[in-house]
């Protein structure tokens, strides 16, 4: 199935202001570009507070991985604007993690 993507180089991180409503959820996927094994994570950011790990995801950069299905429980923070922040935190050089 085709998937429309973005890829970040690690270290480096990508943030999207999100208007959570009850019951929130983010479904994505994530997959590797090239070779390699990648670490992302997702944080949450509120005005005033600190970022809060939502998720850690291991990806290593073989064609047979493909995507994987990654939910994210956002309940926390329903009727809530935040920032929403997917973080390239470590990964060879021969590979970006895409999402």
């Amino acid at each position: 199935m085709p998937h429309r993507s973005i890829s970040i180089k690690a270290p480096g991180s990508v943030r999207c202001a999100v208007s959570v409503p009850k019951h929130g959820l983010l479904r994505t996927s994530l997959g590797v570009f090239g070779g390699g094994k990648q670490e992302v994570e997702f944080y949450a950011r509120t005005d005033g507070h600190d970022a809060v790990k939502l998720s850690a995801e291991s990806l290593t950069g073989v064609e047979a991985d493909g995507w994987r299905d990654v939910e994210v429980n956002l309940d926390a923070f329903a009727g809530q604007l935040i920032q929403l922040e997917l973080r390239a935190s470590k990964g060879a050089s021969s590979g970006r993690p895409i999402m």
